[in-house]
């Protein structure tokens, strides 16, 4: 599911557009509602339910703003795009139930930012052949598949940690390997979207790491050295 749906709304601009919203709406539903089915799931946490309690309420204030709002277009279509965040958090939650789902979720999340990136790189490597034909005067930058690139760097960024983590701590040879593997697609691809946001999401993204992990040598102090030489060599 977790790869279904980064690549699947990756490829259709990110799911911007509110064409999109239904559709996936509809699936992150059957996803819950098939979980709820074939499983006695426990409960879910207060957390658990603030967190989509808080979604909720979003997409109600979004909807009840169109009382005194001029028009209600915008209005309605946000409260649409809240209720898909409520869906995708509900299906997330109620997969999580289930054994071992937490690092097939991450697995997943991981698999799909590769596969974007994969993408993206592929409109440079093999222009005309993947993205249609490549204009030079729209920049540089990496955008496609999502359409701009500080969203693209962004997924990106948070995908490195993401695979850093999981090679440092990953449960078994095979997801470490391919973890590890994984970088050699993300780094380029961050890289060539030039998105300066992004690289402050990623260092936001490791600091919060090594203060909510706290990780043992390993992974901290690879992030420590290379931290450190970058300094040294900008001097």
């Amino acid at each position: 599911m977790a790869f279904a749906a980064v690549a699947g709304l990756g490829a259709v601009d990110g799911g911007y557009f509110p064409g999109d919203w239904g559709l996936a709406t509809l699936a992150f539903t059957l996803v819950a509602a098939s979980a709820v089915l074939i499983a006695d799931l426990p409960r879910p946490g207060r957390l658990e339910l603030a967190f989509l309690g808080g979604l909720a309420a979003l997409a109600l204030l979004a909807l009840l703003s169109t009382a005194w709002s001029p028009g209600a277009t915008g209005q309605v279509l946000e409260a649409e795009r809240g209720l898909l965040y409520v869906a995708a958090a509900a299906a997330a939650i109620l997969l999580l139930s289930f054994r071992d789902a937490f690092a097939a979720l991450l697995g997943g999340i991981l698999a799909g930012a590769v596969a974007v990136s994969l993408y993206a790189l592929g409109t440079r490597l093999f222009p005309g052949d993947v993205g249609g034909a490549y204009d030079p005067s729209s920049g540089y930058q990496l955008a496609e598949p999502l359409g701009y690139w500080n969203a693209l760097g962004i997924l990106t960024a948070l995908a490195l940690l993401l695979a850093g983590a999981l090679a440092a701590h990953g449960g078994g040879l095979a997801t470490r390997v391919l973890a590890s593997a994984s970088l050699v697609v993300l780094l380029p691809t961050l890289y060539f979207t030039f998105s300066r946001a992004s690289i402050v999401v990623g260092i936001c993204a490791v600091v919060a790491y090594l203060v909510i992990a706290r990780p043992r040598g390993g992974l901290g102090g690879v992030i420590a050295l290379l931290v450190v030489r970058r300094l040294i060599r900008r001097r």
